[in-house]
């Protein structure tokens, strides 16, 4: 009898494996400093200054700045923080975003929130 193998996953643009090393530097904010870094209990505070320092450490490693150096939540996050400041950047000469669906099988949430934003800043979306 044959046994059937598990599919091979391909959608890693949705999410990856973590790294194991990665797991075991997480572990102690999954389970005991699990606090949020925009609250000023002690639980807030130790999450935010593990923040601070990975900050930093992906600042050293790509040579940036700290303040340079953005965490978001999600994809679609990227997205509209990449969008947004590219919009707010532009100033009022450069009014224009250029944008393609190929590839998409659905409208994604993040462009009928970003609307909101466009319809106050007035570019033209082609």
């Amino acid at each position: 009898m044959t046994r059937k193998k598990d599919p091979i996953y391909l959608d890693y643009n949705a999410t990856t494996p973590v790294d194991p090393t990665v797991t075991r530097a997480m572990l102690p904010y999954f389970q005991i400093h699990f606090g949020n870094p925009s609250s000023s209990h002690v639980y807030g505070r130790r999450a935010k200054e593990a923040m601070e320092y990975a900050r930093g450490q992906v600042a050293q490693l790509i040579e940036a700045k700290n303040e340079e150096i953005v965490f978001t939540s999600c994809g679609t996050e990227s997205d509209n923080h990449a969008i947004i400041g590219t919009i707010l950047a532009s100033g009022s000469e450069k009014r224009h975003i250029i944008t393609s669906w190929i590839g998409r099988s659905y409208q994604h949430h993040w462009k009928i929130n970003l609307g909101e934003i466009v319809d106050r800043s007035r570019p033209r979306i082609i």
